[in-house]
């Protein structure tokens, strides 16, 4: 009997380090784009924090394209190359843990949004979902601000794509959602 307290507590510990808790989670099978977050990536976490919650089956690596804004983008993949997201950084070429992110970027076709809006669907379908749209010209940016009301109390934006795949600055002249973004888009 003296010995069964010890064998309990040891079965326990080791049960409890192999618990799958305690393992790296899977997030590809979580494809929902949240109104405030893609899982479990969120805007003010930081880079280190995101990469300490994905484990090393997921990478974290600088997009192949220069930064503009000092803002980097970087794209968040699993072990087999496949792009889940990318996100913004405020920073520059060098990333680091203590990056935060700003925005979240998504061109995979796989997530969808809770109401079921996916990057490539038609126009028609974001109009369908969201609501007919109000269109502005912003001359900073020189291109149609486009504002759904089905999202204009969430953090979720969409871009526009033309049908030859470039970014729609007239909202006439848009086809389909090219991206759907959280916070900085």
């Amino acid at each position: 009997m003296k010995h069964f307290l010890p064998i309990v507590v040891g079965l326990l510990l080791a049960g409890c380090a192999t618990h799958p808790w305690h393992r790296s989670r899977d997030y590809s099978g979580d494809f929902v784009i949240h109104p405030e977050y893609v899982h479990p990536a969120r805007p003010g976490m930081t880079v280190g924090e995101l990469q300490h919650i994905l484990g090393p089956d997921y990478s974290i690596l600088p997009e192949d394209v220069p930064a503009t804004d000092h803002t980097g983008v970087r794209i968040v993949s699993t072990r087999e190359g496949e792009e889940l997201y990318r996100i913004r950084t405020v920073g520059g070429v060098i990333l680091t843990d203590s990056d935060v992110i700003n925005g979240i970027i998504v061109t995979n076709t796989r997530f969808q949004t809770e109401a079921g809006l996916s990057p490539g669907d038609p126009l028609s379908k974001a109009i369908e979902l969201y609501g007919k749209p109000s269109v502005r010209w912003n001359k900073r940016t020189r291109r149609d601000d486009v504002t759904f009301p089905g999202l204009e109390n969430t953090r979720i934006s969409l871009k526009l794509l033309t049908a030859d795949g470039r970014t729609a600055l007239r909202f006439r002249d848009a086809v389909h959602v090219g991206t759907i973004g959280i916070g900085e888009h």
